[in-house]
């Protein structure tokens, strides 16, 4: 049965019995064989024996003073019957090794509970012991006092049948082979691009890349902007560009164009809605006077001449009369000046002042819930629109603009909500918490709030899986894979665990190590 065989600094000896399960040693309770050290010669997680494939391997698990067999530094090595193991102040010697029985947990009666602590040495090493940067001294190797001297590796070699000597040298490299290939680091296969061919008139094979789609709105945009088609383009062309690429310039430049042009359509409307002609006189002279009913909702009405000339008064809109019978062209000839227009009507009851500062507030409230709604602030375009409908019902297109705010807030809430789902399922962690905090703020009613608190679960949890292939690929010296999962952890893990810092600095160290 192979025995390990432990000599502490104080020369006190223990021996456990050992089974084909992997052997953690260190200085942390947590190990399975603890090895106390004062002078923390001996780090928490400092080795590892395992067996594999009939033999035993010590594993040092990048302690700080490293791991010595037989006076040489190694990282990984296998352990013969009679080497001896150096860590810290500790010395370690295989004793009996062959092919050890399997055993469980109730069977194995010496070693007792899977961890094992080995008290502290009775005497504290002198101050130059932890101090020492060599290997240390190399100690005759520890055999069992009954045990018949073994034949030399080369000897039992000698002693084995041609066939079966390279047979097994064949099968050892045929097994290196194998395990080479197992643990190379992937490669990325080369990825090529192919465009299938679609029929005319066919779906298309698959998406439609971002490109495809901005070209293809911007033209149908161009295109309703010749046809004087202004806020159809900007609803369903030029902000669907900008939702992909909101640094278009093209689109941008278009979109402010179009706006322009469609305020200015609709004040020249509601100009020429508010301006009331009144019917040309006939050309021969004489006719009845032609009266112009009032703006604003006024009652009083003005009175027109015919062509010829008359002393029919003019009454003025605001009811008050003359005493000089006005005509509608005076002495000098010049036409009377036109009516003033205001996107609200006037009022009955209404003095001109009051009429004026209404119509300026309301002004006021449309550009800012305008500008919200250029700015996408939904929320805020909302609320100024719904607060001009409530006061004036037919202002301007506030009507259309309040329909347009509401949809693009559920379709940027969806869309927002949409992003994040798509992240979560690819394992971009912080994308999808991102995109699932800005769909909350859109639209509260998505249900985003709960969808980002489980994203975040996800993502920790991955954080910790992370750590822990970091640290197996870092035992082994796969440098690159831990260092990818070291890095994934640092992002990952939350900022109140202890292993983001570890993880952050060991990424650190092994960074450094490949420059």
């Amino acid at each position: 049965m192979p025995k390990l065989v432990i000599t502490g600094a104080d020369g006190a000896r223990r021996e456990i019995e050992l089974t084909t399960r992997d052997l953690r040693i260190g200085r942390s309770p947590e190990n399975d064989l603890s090895l106390p050290d004062p002078t923390k010669g001996v780090s928490r997680m400092h080795a590892e024996l395992r067996y594999e494939n009939g033999r035993y391997v010590i594993i040092d698990l990048n302690s700080q003073n490293g791991t010595w067999l037989d006076g040489t530094r190694v990282q990984r090595a296998d352990v013969a019957s009679g080497s001896e193991i150096a860590i810290g102040p500790y010395r370690l010697s295989l004793v009996g090794a062959g092919s050890p029985e399997s055993k469980t947990t109730e069977d194995v009666n010496v070693v007792g509970p899977r961890t094992m602590k080995l008290d502290a040495p009775a005497r504290p090493a002198p101050p130059s012991a932890p101090a020492r940067s060599g290997p240390p001294p190399k100690r005759p190797p520890v055999r069992p006092a009954a045990a018949t001297p073994a034949p030399g590796p080369i000897a039992a070699l000698a002693r084995l049948p041609k066939p079966l000597l390279f047979g097994g040298f064949f099968a050892i490299a045929l097994i290196i082979i194998v395990l080479g290939q197992l643990f190379a680091p992937a490669e990325p296969a080369p990825t090529t691009t192919t465009t299938a061919p679609t029929t005319p008139g066919g779906p298309p094979s698959g998406p439609e890349p971002n490109a495809q789609i901005i070209e293809r709105n911007l033209g149908e945009a161009k295109a309703l902007i010749d046809k004087k088609d202004y806020e159809t383009a900007i609803r369903d062309h030029l902000d669907r560009i900008l939702l992909i690429d909101p640094n278009h310039a093209e689109a941008a430049n278009l979109k402010v164009q179009a706006e322009e042009a469609l305020r200015a359509a609709q004040a020249a409307a509601a100009s020429a809605a508010s301006t009331v002609p009144t019917t040309p006189p006939p050309a021969s002279g004489g006719g009845a006077a032609t009266t112009v009913p009032p703006s604003g909702g006024s009652t009083a009405s003005t009175t027109v001449p015919p062509p010829s000339g008359s002393s029919a008064p003019i009454t003025p809109a605001d009811g008050r009369g003359t005493s000089s019978g006005t005509t509608a062209r005076g002495t000098t000839g010049r036409a009377a000046a036109p009516p003033e227009t205001l996107p609200s009507p006037r009022r009955a009851n209404e003095t001109a002042q009051q009429w004026r500062s209404r119509n300026a507030d309301l002004t006021a409230q449309y550009n800012a819930a305008r500008s919200a709604l250029e700015r996408r602030n939904f929320t805020t375009a909302i609320s100024g629109f719904e607060a001009i409908v409530k006061a004036e019902p037919g202002y301007l297109d506030a009507p259309q603009l309040l329909t347009r705010a509401r949809e693009e807030l559920r379709a940027g809430g969806k869309e927002a909500f949409d992003a994040g789902t798509k992240a979560e399922a690819a394992g971009n962690w912080t994308a999808a918490i991102e995109s699932y905090e800005r769909a909350q703020k859109i639209d509260p009613s998505l249900g985003a709030e709960e969808a980002a608190r489980r994203a975040s679960e996800k993502m920790h949890a991955a954080g910790a899986d992370a750590f822990k292939r970091g640290r197996q690929f870092d035992a082994v010296g796969r440098v690159a894979d831990a260092l990818k999962e070291y890095s994934n952890a640092a992002q990952w893990l939350p900022d109140d665990d202890a292993n983001k810092a570890v993880a952050r600095q060991r990424a650190d160290q092994l960074k450094a190590g490949q420059r």
